[in-house]
């Protein structure tokens, strides 16, 4: 039996936010206990009125949308054409109806990028798309079943991992066949999206840019995706700009060109404390096809001498072309990037 009134307040909260919430927000909010809280969604789950999944450490619950499929195929990659599948998407009138021209031409631009990566990166000799849209989102799932994004660019770089790959992925403007693209499909892909995950033989990426700071993750989650699946998810009433995002990433905007990029460094700490140059050497590894690199030390406690003298005193030196710009650094990480440049300063 639910609680009537508890269920109205959490149907009315995620009305209201429209953002997936942990149990603890929730239970603030709506001002009960988390275990009580924790059971009465457990009953409106069973129910059907709300979903959930998972995010990092966290679950997060939000209210169950009913989706319009919109296409739903499996196709032959053979001589496929991105564009002719988003036209099936397009000439439908509920593509159209209660979603933004923004929304619209977000999803043109990364539906159209991620499919094209399938076509020709993976190797996969058929790619199922899927398509949906609810009150709030459209969304797309594009799903391969050839070598795997991560695989692809470990194998082309002779990198150690798949994690690694992914890293360098994340940077932009690395791809496997550089004379045809640019790299930067994935990347603004990502950086555009609401929420994007891209998940490929237990390794999955996810990155929510809904409130504020973007909430970056790669985790090894366990879950095999033989191949590569990619969920992209846009607000209907989105005012986003196609344009905007790559002038974000551009120093002059009024030429354009992507010449700068932005590093989660948090990501690069797996199981160990930022304290080596050969971190920092990895972390750094095709940056000088940058003019400005923003380093983001959001979540990272502390870093070692070694490591920031790496970036900000050695690479500094040989590379004076590339300006680091760094954000979210707390006190003893703003020390130690202090101290390295000066140890520059003094040469």
């Amino acid at each position: 039996m639910l609680d009537m009134n508890t269920e109205k307040k959490i149907l009315r909260l995620f009305e209201e936010l429209n953002i997936p919430l942990p149990v603890g927000e929730i239970a603030i909010r709506v001002d009960k206990t988390r275990p009580y809280v924790s059971s009465v969604l457990k009953k409106m789950l069973d129910a059907g009125l709300v979903e959930n999944r998972r995010d990092g450490k966290n679950i997060l619950y939000s209210k169950k949308q009913k989706d319009t499929v919109l296409l739903d195929v499996m196709l032959s990659n053979d001589h496929l054409n991105e564009s002719d599948v988003y036209f099936r998407v397009d000439r439908n009138r509920e593509f159209y109806d209660g979603v933004s021209e923004s929304a619209r031409a977000v999803f043109s631009y990364a539906f159209q990028e991620i499919l094209n990566n399938a076509i020709e990166h993976s190797e996969s000799d058929r790619i199922w798309v899927k398509v949906s849209k609810s009150e709030e989102k459209l969304k797309y799932i594009i799903r391969d079943f050839g070598i795997g994004i991560y695989r692809n660019v470990k194998n082309k770089y002779g990198l150690q991992s798949d994690y690694d790959a992914a890293l360098e992925i994340l940077k932009g403007k690395n791809t496997t066949m550089p004379d045809e693209h640019t790299g930067m499909g994935v990347f603004f892909s990502s950086q555009i999206a609401d929420r994007i995950e891209i998940k490929s033989f237990g390794l999955a990426f996810v990155r929510e840019n809904i409130l504020g700071e973007p909430d970056v993750t790669l985790l090894e989650d366990g879950k095999e995706v033989n191949g590569t699946e990619v969920q992209f998810e846009i607000s209907t009433n989105s005012s986003k700009s196609v344009t905007r995002i790559f002038q974000n990433f551009s120093i002059d905007k009024e030429e354009g060109g992507f010449d700068r990029t932005e590093i989660t460094i948090k990501l690069y700490q797996k199981n160990i404390a930022f304290v080596s140059r050969s971190q920092a050497r990895m972390l750094l590894v095709g940056l000088d096809k940058f003019k400005k690199v923003t380093l983001d030390f959001r979540g990272v406690d502390n870093i070692g001498q070694a490591f920031a003298d790496e970036i900000f005193r050695v690479y500094k030196v040989r590379h004076p072309e590339v300006e680091f710009e760094c954000v979210n650094a707390n006190r003893a990480v703003r020390f130690m990037i202090e101290l390295a440049e000066s140890g520059e300063r003094m040469l």
